[in-house]
């Protein structure tokens, strides 16, 4: 049984991708980096709440308008360009989202906040 609907968008220069996936274990956006030589200035993540469709539902083996937690994750690389977007929706009785920072990893002279 998966534990995600996903979903992987990726700029047409970088479409013959998809012929790499098949067995990898290996994320898009590293395949990409390797195979195209891409670097990665900026990862973006947006967590949100939803609700499963009927068809991610059967597939997730989960009722049809279960509720359901989003990541969207947009990939950056030089100058700023958006090369791949993924969305992954995940029921959300499997999903939690941790978050751990330890002392002395940034100073405070270094924080910077955006919305």
């Amino acid at each position: 049984m998966p534990i995600c609907w996903a979903d992987v968008y990726v700029i047409p220069e970088y479409s013959s991708i998809a012929q790499r996936l098949g067995g990898s274990t290996r994320p898009v956006y590293e395949l990409i980096a390797d195979t195209f030589n891409e670097k990665i200035e900026k990862i973006t993540v947006r967590v949100f709440a939803g609700v499963l469709s009927d068809k991610k539902a059967e597939v997730l083996g989960v009722e049809a308008g279960s509720a359901s937690l989003s990541v969207c994750r947009s990939y950056q690389g030089t100058g700023g360009r958006i090369f791949e977007v993924s969305i992954s929706e995940h029921p959300a009785n499997n999903f939690s989202y941790n978050f751990e920072f330890t002392r002395g990893w940034q100073t405070a002279d270094h924080w910077s906040w955006s919305s």
